[in-house]
C-alpha cells in the first residue's frame, strides 16, 4: 500500500501599503502564510490486485485550520540599509546607516475540524467529523489558547461535545489559591474540568471529570460524576473547581514525595498503592499494594539507605527482596 500527504503551501504576500501606519519600503520581506506546513489531507491505500490502479482507499483524513487572535506585531523586525547621501551631482556625500522597522502579522493557528473516513472493500465510507473551538479575541483580552470544546459527530448522527476548562478560567483564589500559583508559573495547560455533554438533548451532562492540582501542576485529587442519566444545569464555576458537589464525587487521592515522584495513589473504596523509587529516585523499582503511603519507605530505610546509590546495584535488590519477600 501507500500513504499520500498534502500540506498547506501558500505564497508570501507583500506587506500592505500604509498597513499599521507603515509605508511600503522596497526590500521588506513578504508576509508568509501563517498556515503553511499544516497537514491538509492524508489518504491511506491498501494493495488490491482487482483494481486497475492496484490500490484501494482504506482511510482518509481531511483537516481545516483557523487563525485566531490575529494582530500585527509592530516594530518587531528591522531592515538595515546602507546608502550614500548625494549632496552634489559630482561628489558623493557621507555614508549613512538607515534603520527601518516594519510590522509582522501574528496569530494562533489552530486545528478547526477533522473529517475521518474509513472505507470497506467497496469503498463505502463510515464518516466521523470532529470540530474544535478556541478563544478568539484580541491578544490582550484572550484568557488562554487551550482547547475549549471538541464536538464529535459519527456516521449515525450521534453527537458528543467535550468541554474543557483550565486555570485561567477560574478566580486566582480558587483551589485554595493554587490557581494563582499555576498562573504565575505559566502552567496554563492543566485541564481542571472535562465534561461530556450530549449535543442531541440540550447539552445535558453525560459524564465529567475534575482534577485538583498542587503548586507543581500535579493532580492530587480526582472527582468524577456519578449519574445514570444526563443531567442539566451544570456549568463551570469560576470560584469552585467542582461545579456540583452532589454530582461530582471524590474518586482518587494522589500524593508525591520530596522529589515530586508519585508516592501513593488511592481510589475511593479501594486499597492504596504505594511506589518505591530507586536509581537516585529517578525510576520506580517497586509497587506496594494495601500499605500506608509512608510504610514502604520506613521499612526500606531500616536495613539500608535507599538513596545511597544511583546505579541500582544488585545488592539493593537482594536486600529489598528480603524485606518484601520478593523471589
Amino acid at each position: 500500500g501507500k500513504t499520500v500527504f498534502e500540506y498547506h503551501n501558500g505564497a508570501d504576500v507583500a506587506v500592505p501599503v500604509d498597513q499599521q501606519g507603515f509605508m511600503y519600503w522596497p526590500g521588506i520581506p513578504g508576509v508568509p502564510d501563517l498556515q503553511n506546513g499544516n497537514l491538509l489531507t492524508q489518504i491511506d491505500y491498501a494493495k488490491d490486485t482487482n483494481r486497475p490502479t492496484g490500490l484501494r482507499k482504506v482511510k482518509s483524513t481531511e483537516n481545516s485550520y483557523v487563525d485566531l487572535s490575529s494582530s500585527w506585531a509592530n516594530k518587531t523586525k528591522y531592515l538595515w540599509n546602507i546608502y550614500s547621501d548625494i549632496k552634489e551631482s559630482s561628489l558623493p556625500g557621507n555614508p549613512n546607516v538607515f534603520l527601518w522597522m516594519y510590522p509582522v502579522p501574528t496569530a494562533w493557528n489552530h486545528l478547526e475540524s477533522t473529517v475521518d473516513r474509513i472505507f470497506d472493500e467497496n469503498e463505502t465510507e463510515l464518516l466521523s467529523e470532529t470540530k474544535y473551538t478556541f478563544h478568539n479575541a484580541p491578544p490582550d483580552q484572550t484568557k488562554h489558547h487551550q482547547l475549549l470544546s471538541k464536538l464529535v459527530v459519527d456516521s449515525d448522527g450521534t453527537a458528543i461535545n467535550s468541554l474543557y476548562s483550565y486555570p485561567a478560567d477560574y478566580n486566582p483564589s480558587a483551589m485554595n489559591g493554587t490557581i494563582a500559583n499555576l498562573l504565575s508559573t505559566f502552567k496554563m495547560n492543566r485541564i481542571i474540568e472535562e465534561r461530556s455533554v450530549d449535543a442531541e438533548i440540550n447539552g445535558k451532562t453525560v459524564s465529567g471529570l475534575v482534577s485538583e492540582y498542587n503548586d507543581n501542576g500535579q493532580p492530587v485529587q480526582i472527582f468524577a460524576t456519578e449519574n445514570t442519566n444526563p443531567v442539566s444545569g451544570v456549568s463551570t464555576n469560576p470560584s469552585n473547581i467542582v461545579p456540583d458537589n452532589t454530582l461530582f464525587k471524590q474518586r482518587a487521592l494522589i500524593s508525591y514525595d520530596e522529589d515530586n515522584n508519585m508516592s501513593s495513589q488511592r481510589k475511593i473504596n479501594d486499597m492504596p498503592v504505594s511506589y518505591l523509587w530507586g536509581y537516585g529516585r529517578s525510576l520506580p523499582i517497586a509497587e506496594v499494594k494495601n500499605a500506608e503511603p509512608n510504610l514502604p519507605a520506613i521499612i526500606l530505610t531500616q536495613p539500608f539507605e535507599r538513596n545511597t546509590t544511583t546505579t541500582g546495584e544488585i545488592a539493593d535488590y537482594e536486600q529489598m527482596g528480603s524485606v518484601f519477600d520478593i523471589e
